[in-house]
This record gives C-alpha cells, sequence and structure tokens, in this order.
C-alpha cells in the first residue's frame, strides 16, 4: 500500500526529516505549527514545523538574529519557511532568488530550498551545492482568485480595461 511505502522510506532514511517553521518577530500563539504538524502527522511524514521566533528585524545582516535565520535557513535539513511582516520585505539578501511575483510586490511570505542542479553537457544533475534558497510570495494568488470568483458570480469581464479597484490599507 502507499501508506506502507512510506513508512518504509521513512524507515530505510530514504525520506529524512525536515524541518520548516514559521518566521515571526513575536510568538502571538501562531496555530501554524498545529496545523502543519497535524498534517505531516496525517500524512506519515517525518517532518516538524515550529516557530522561528526573532523579534529583531533582519535589516541589519550583522545582528544575532540575522545569525539565527541564515543558522536556520542553511541547514541541510531545512524543508521550508513560512514568514510574516515585519521580515517579509528584508528576506532579500538572505535568499538565491526570487521567484517573478515576490519581486515584483517586494516582500516574501514562503521560502524554499530547492537542490541546486548543474547542468554540464545538457544533462542536469544534483549538485553536492547548499540547496538554492527561493523567495515567493503567494498572497496575491488568494485575493486575485476571491475577486476573479466574485467577478464571474456577477457576469462581469475580468478583462482589466473593463475593471476598477480601490486598494485599502499597507499589508505585506
Amino acid at each position: 500500500s502507499p501508506s506502507e511505502a512510506l513508512e518504509a522510506r521513512v524507515a530505510w532514511g530514504a525520506l529524512p526529516a525536515k524541518k520548516y517553521a514559521v518566521l515571526l518577530a513575536s510568538d502571538f500563539g501562531s496555530r501554524s505549527p498545529a496545523m502543519h504538524n497535524a498534517a505531516f502527522n496525517a500524512c506519515g511524514l517525518p517532518h516538524a514545523y515550529s516557530v522561528l521566533e526573532l523579534p529583531e528585524a533582519l535589516a541589519d545582516p550583522t545582528s544575532p538574529a540575522a545569525d539565527a535565520f541564515r543558522a536556520f535557513v542553511r541547514a541541510p535539513n531545512f524543508g521550508g519557511l513560512s514568514v510574516t511582516i515585519p521580515h517579509k520585505e528584508v528576506l532579500r539578501p538572505y535568499l538565491d532568488e526570487l521567484t517573478p511575483a515576490a519581486a515584483a510586490i517586494g516582500a516574501v511570505n514562503t521560502v524554499t530550498p530547492t537542490p541546486a542542479v548543474v547542468a554540464p553537457d545538457g544533462v542536469a544533475t544534483l549538485a553536492k551545492s547548499p540547496p538554492v534558497l527561493t523567495g515567493d510570495n503567494t498572497d496575491w494568488i488568494g485575493i486575485v482568485r476571491c475577486v476573479e470568483a466574485a467577478l464571474r458570480r456577477g457576469g462581469r469581464s475580468l478583462e482589466a480595461k473593463h475593471l476598477k479597484a480601490v486598494v485599502v490599507g499597507s499589508g505585506g
């Protein structure tokens, strides 16, 4: 069965445990760890999701907070990171690349490691170097899909030339 195959992969070490976290300035009782750990458990995955609390903003790359952040995301067992304000807009110097969405928005809410790939002679192989840290912003997807769904329900056009909008607030 699929669950037995997964258990065997974990037992053989073919599926190493990864550490995930939500990056917060202060732990206000985030439900993210409970939600993600329940999902990992339900799926039989050996991963753990925790809180990475860094009250100091990461704007100063020489700060103890910056050192703690680098240690977490560069660890071999790093699996991914959810990012909250005030850290969303200052992560660029710590990352290897940004997705087009994160670059356009100017904020990162998700960090994922991707194995480095080299392509000598056009053949891609995994490099022995550290993973590539990619910053992404997925906040806009939920907003756009909600607006699109509301427009469709109202029989409205989705063409930009037919739309007017007002943005209130300054979220991250």
